[in-house]
């Protein structure tokens, strides 16, 4: 089990190396068996997605590598956007090889506390739709619950 604290990350054009070996990983992306599994990522599109995530996310997206402070590997992602409706989507992805290692709670309880002002709806989303008792407990646990949200 690790007991590095974890960061946010802000890739580089160049660091997107992670997220493609990330998205090429069958155990990784495991979860999305059901609709493809892993997803091709090859270069040529990286400089788009790279101007629509990091440099312009226009106050709707956010996106950020997690790493572990005491290694300085990057061992996931953290991700949400709003939606058409003004939904938060949500995801959180730790790299298959570095779960296991006591990443998940920290890695959720980070964007809730880099959503500022979405925090709620973040989490809540993530409560709705997903792991609802540690989602929930992340939230009690949080600064900003215990701060009046």
């Amino acid at each position: 089990m690790s007991t590095g604290k974890l960061t946010l990350y802000t890739p580089t054009l160049d660091d997107l190396w992670f997220r493609q070996r990330m998205l090429e990983d069958e155990e990784t992306m495991s979860y999305n068996r059901a609709w493809g599994g892993t997803i091709p990522w090859p270069r040529e599109r990286w400089a788009s997605w790279y101007e629509h995530w990091i440099v312009h996310p226009e106050g709707k997206r956010f996106y950020r590598y997690l790493k572990d402070e005491d290694t300085g590997n990057f061992v996931g992602e953290i991700a949400y956007h709003l939606d058409e409706q003004g939904m938060c989507q949500a995801d959180v992805i730790v790299f298959a090889p570095c779960r296991g290692q006591g990443y998940g709670r920290e890695s959720l309880r980070l964007p809730c506390e880099a959503a500022g002002n979405t925090a709620w709806t973040f989490c809540m989303t993530i409560w709705r739709r997903t792991i609802r008792p540690l989602a929930c407990s992340l939230a009690r646990d949080s600064s900003w619950w215990r701060n009046g949200r």
